[in-house]
């Protein structure tokens, strides 16, 4: 064994179950440490014998065992000295003393690992480890090297077993290395007790040094390839939101189209009402001259009142229609409609003459064509001859007739062109409102 220079150090001793040994250890030591932390329920905190390095700069006593969880454990006093802990023998322990048996047992407390270097901040470096816990070895140790204090550990003593003497307790071997991956060196082995030898070691700067590279080198390409991961989800991202731009703008050019289309059939209806506005003036010259006769078609009226009122429900919704497709256009339709109304009421009272003189229409027809261009002149003059014969009368019929005849195509046709701009406005509406949902 070789001898320790722990001076302006810190000890930490995890149980002395050998009073023996501990002493030999503080016999090793070259110099007083500064701070000595005892870890020990069999401590008694108003008797610090000198072999327990009373009278440092510091001791401090802590009554429990160190453990998984924080609370209470049954701690075990085995019939061979030196034998204490918390966990049952193996087999193994049993062969090696016949006989063994647990002279007492009562509860302590146990602290983690943890919570006990928490409550140890800002202790002198550098530290030195006793731990007299066999069985409960390898956990400390695993446990210690995980905390802060790590850092600060040069020393690590630990009473071992050839082979695992208590139930979760390590062997010598893999305690040896355990703590060689950890950068601790064997550096003295103390066989008196072969059973239980007692094993030192010391920190190797340059493993660990070595060892801190290579960890810093594995996190650095764990940090490289999760960063080359994010980059290919961050592409993948990328091409999805470049083809859903691509697609919007297929989007905003199928709009673009379709809001051509809504202009070409807004011009389209603006000719249209146009072009109804040309021919509502030409039925109001035909309504002109109509009046003429409308003294002579009165009792022909009242036979048609029914017909007249059913054709006025029938424009009413229409005009209903009309105006629930776009109110832009409702002034338009109200007039059309009302002209289509006076162009039915024409119609009935020009049905009787027409009735009355059927076998003169054809004659009439050809004659109404080639003398439309005189339409005015020659009303005045039918109407001079109905007042002065029958005769003359019936050729005015005649020429009355032919002006329904021509009254009914143009009616039809405009009746045809409302029907057009009808479904224009329909289309115009469902272009409207798709474009407004999206």
């Amino acid at each position: 064994m070789i001898e320790h220079a722990s001076g302006g150090g810190t000890v930490i001793a995890f149980g002395l179950a050998s009073s023996e040994l501990h002493a030999a250890r503080v016999a090793r030591l070259q110099n007083t440490p500064s701070r000595v932390v005892l870890v020990d329920p069999t401590l008694d905190p108003e008797a610090s014998p000198a072999h327990l390095l009373a009278g440092t700069e510091g001791t401090t006593l802590i009554d429990a065992l160190p453990g998984p969880t924080q609370g209470e454990a049954e701690f075990l006093v085995w019939s061979v000295r030196g034998l204490t802990g918390l966990q049952q023998p193996t087999p193994a322990l049993m062969d090696l003393f016949p006989g063994l048996r647990c002279k007492s047992r009562r509860m302590v407390p146990m602290r983690s690992i943890a919570d006990l270097t928490e409550s140890l901040r800002d202790l002198p470096a550098p530290l030195t480890v006793w731990i007299d816990l066999p069985g409960a070895e390898g956990r400390i140790l695993d446990a210690l090297l995980a905390t802060e204090l790590a850092r600060q550990i040069q020393t690590i003593w630990v009473r071992s077993t050839v082979e695992p003497f208590f139930e979760g307790g390590s062997a010598t071997s893999d305690l040896v290395a355990k703590l060689a991956a950890q950068g601790f060196n064997l550096t003295g082995q103390d066989d008196t007790d072969p059973d239980f030898p007692d094993l030192d070691f010391e920190i190797d700067h340059q493993t660990l040094t070595v060892g801190t590279l290579e960890g810093e080198l594995r996190t650095r390409h764990d940090s490289a390839l999760e960063m080359s991961q994010k980059l290919t989800e961050l592409e993948a991202e990328f091409r999805a939101l470049a083809a859903e731009r691509d697609a919007l703008q297929s989007r905003q050019d199928e709009i673009e189209t379709q809001r051509d289309e809504v202009r070409s059939l807004a011009r389209r209806l603006a000719a249209s009402e146009s072009e109804i506005m040309a021919r509502d003036r030409r039925l109001a010259e035909l309504e002109a001259q109509l009046k003429a006769t409308a003294a002579e078609r009165d009792a022909a009226r009242e036979t048609i009142t029914s017909e007249i009122e059913a054709r006025d429900a029938r424009l009413a919704e229409l005009e209903a229609q009309l105006k629930e497709a776009t109110e832009a256009h409702e002034h338009a339709t109200s007039e059309i409609e009302a002209r289509d109304a006076r162009l039915v009421e024409l119609e009935a009272q020009l049905k009787d003459a027409t009735e009355a003189h059927d076998a003169a229409r054809k004659h009439a027809d050809s004659e109404i064509k080639a003398r439309d261009s005189e339409l005015e002149e020659e009303r005045r003059k039918s109407a001079e001859k109905l007042a002065n014969a029958q005769a003359a009368t019936r050729a005015d019929t005649e020429k009355l007739e032919g002006q329904v005849r021509e009254l009914k195509q143009r009616l039809s046709l405009a009746q045809n062109e409302l029907r057009r701009a009808e479904g224009q406005m329909e289309l115009i509406k469902d272009l409207l409102l798709r474009e407004t949902s999206l």
